[in-house]
């Protein structure tokens, strides 16, 4: 690809009163803040998958690792999480240094019948079965106890990866 965008088919950007939609010439629309718009001038911008991404000198170079260098993410940082899961929403406040785990456990709910990662009920014992770590489990009678448990164990493992990640 070349190193500066094809002036002949720029990619387009909307702009809204905080953050631009950016619709390169090949896929749907990603979001970018305004402080962020210069990037688009570097390379020619694709659609790779989930993420956003170009092509520099044979290395492939996706665009929120680029903005959490901006950012001033450790660099040994190794992931990038979304916080609201959508690779294709670049903003500042959607991006995160991550480990490996906390990247993970940002995933979508695994589609079992509650809706909920990590919690499932126990037809033979007529209880909640709460996954809370590897290898751990508790159980509870009641629901609202099972998503208390899952919500505090998630919201203690988030921090600790989020401290972790920043060292």
């Amino acid at each position: 690809m070349s190193k500066g965008r094809d002036k002949n088919r720029p990619a387009k950007v909307f702009k809204t009163k905080t953050f631009a939609y950016v619709q390169p010439f090949a896929g749907g629309l990603f979001t970018l803040d305004f402080e962020d718009l210069d990037l688009l001038d570097l390379c020619t911008w694709h659609i790779d998958g989930k993420h956003i991404a170009s092509e520099v000198n044979g290395k492939k170079v996706y665009l929120h690792k680029l903005i959490g260098k901006r950012l001033g993410f450790p660099a040994t940082t190794k992931f990038i999480d979304h916080k609201n899961r959508e690779p294709r929403d670049n903003r500042r406040k959607n991006l995160r240094p991550a480990t490996r785990s906390l990247n993970s456990l940002n995933k979508a709910p695994i589609n079992n019948k509650l809706g909920i990662a990590g919690i499932h009920w126990d037809k033979i014992n007529k209880v909640w079965d709460v996954k809370c770590g590897r290898g751990r489990r508790k159980v509870v009678k009641h629901l609202e106890d099972a998503i208390a448990l899952r919500e505090k164990w998630y919201k203690e493992k988030e921090l600790e990866e989020e401290k972790a990640a920043w060292e």
